[in-house]
């Protein structure tokens, strides 16, 4: 398998499965996408070079997520994680604004209290395409701030 790992640090968005993720978040951090090809392998009869074609795409999302008051995106990972449902992300570029806009499942999120009344959550969460196809994607919607001091909303 062939792994590529992407740095995405830029505006990081959540929402419900589905559409689009809408809902942005500032109190992530350390955001990396790997993505990999699962091939199949085979040796043609008379060759000696092994012919290999890739079957599967795979992917992987990990972040660290800060939980902060008044914001709602730890709440939506811990009810995507513990009842096993999915939930939109869309994590972006810094420089060019483009990213993997796709449903995903919370596989694993691990919490950490290193710092007094500080809890950080590392998340890791698996794209699906159940409902939607994942797509890579520009993000090029206008971007309004709602209430609260972590989070904005995407206009469609």
């Amino acid at each position: 398998m062939s792994l590529q790992r992407t740095g995405l640090n830029g505006p990081f968005f959540y929402g419900p499965a589905g559409v689009t993720a809408t809902t942005r978040t500032m109190n992530v951090s350390e955001v990396v996408l790997t993505l990999g090809k699962r091939t199949v392998e085979w040796l043609r009869r008379g060759q000696q070079w092994v012919a290999t074609k890739p079957v599967a795409s795979e992917a992987s999302l990990d972040f660290k997520v800060w939980d902060l008051t008044g914001s709602g995106i730890v709440a939506n990972l811990l009810d995507s994680y513990l009842r096993d449902r999915r939930i939109a992300l869309f994590a972006t570029t810094e420089l060019s604004g483009n990213g993997l806009d796709a449903d995903f499942y919370v596989v694993q999120m691990d919490r950490d209290e290193g710092n007094e009344n500080l809890v950080q959550y590392t998340v890791k969460a698996v794209p699906t395409d159940e409902q939607r196809v994942p797509v890579w994607r520009e993000h090029t919607a206008v971007i309004t701030t709602t209430a609260g001091p972590t989070t904005t909303t995407l206009s469609p």
